[in-house]
């Protein structure tokens, strides 16, 4: 009886072991947690705006930005802001063809901080992208402090046309039209844009700036190459409304 109780308890034992062997993943089929390493580990990407993610703690903080975002230079201000857009290519969804057809649209020095700020203006067949910039700005010493991006990222893949459909005096009348105006104070030159739509999707355009004769209004408009649709409209001219009691008393 003895020898059938230890019998049936060493078949017991030899299951329950056998089981947790087989549950449990050997070494070979065991998956280690895995690690996320950011490709850019000290920096931060934030609406397109690139800032290191921590200042470090014995770097001090140079008028109000974190610290240098690149090492110094002696290289041109224009040659650096490129060669820092071509080193975040990747982060920014950038292709090279995107960052080479980049071209100096604004360079300036602020004298009371010694900061140089270029910006490069993003364009495909020599049409630029509205609103379409890449912005640092560089200290004397050729780091760079901060810098920006509203790049479209692929552009010649979103593109949907090279040559536009309506000639500038039509896109000119149907702008007219937006705007409720036909006659202006200033010479309008209408100029082809691309205008980003989506991230896949970039529609040739022609922008003008409308000064009309008959208001104090100036109009920003972008009007569809192709269909004449209205991709933008913003009125330039800012009305204040001042303070009657306050300008009585002054």
């Amino acid at each position: 009886m003895k020898q059938r109780n230890f019998y049936w308890l060493s078949m017991l034992a030899l299951l329950v072991w056998l089981g947790v062997w087989h549950s449990a993943p050997s070494a070979q089929t065991q998956t280690k947690p895995r690690e996320t390493a950011s490709p850019l580990p000290d920096f931060d990407l934030r609406n397109q705006s690139i800032n290191r993610a921590e200042p470090a703690p014995d770097a001090p903080k140079l008028w109000g930005l974190q610290r240098p975002l690149s090492p110094t230079s002696t290289a041109a201000p224009n040659v650096i802001a490129r060669r820092f857009a071509q080193s975040y290519a990747t982060p920014l969804r950038l292709t090279a063809a995107d960052v080479n057809a980049l071209t100096v649209a604004r360079e300036y020095r602020t004298d009371h901080n010694g900061l140089t700020h270029v910006t490069l203006q993003q364009a495909h067949r020599g049409i630029p992208v509205f609103e379409g910039e890449f912005t640092a700005h560089i200290a004397r010493n050729g780091e760079v402090m901060a810098a920006s991006s509203t790049l479209t990222n692929r552009l010649a893949e979103t593109v949907n046309a090279t040559e536009p459909t309506l000639t500038a005096p039509q896109a000119l009348r149907i702008a007219g039209d937006y705007a409720q105006a036909n006659q202006y104070t200033r010479d309008v030159t209408p100029e082809l844009v691309y205008f980003p739509l989506t991230d896949d999707h970039t529609r040739l355009a022609w922008q003008m700036t409308l000064w009309l004769r008959d208001a104090p209004d100036v109009y920003l408009i972008v009007v569809d190459a192709e269909r004449g649709s209205l991709l933008y409209r913003r009125n330039l001219t800012s009305y204040e409304r001042a303070n009657y009691e306050q300008a009585q008393s002054g």
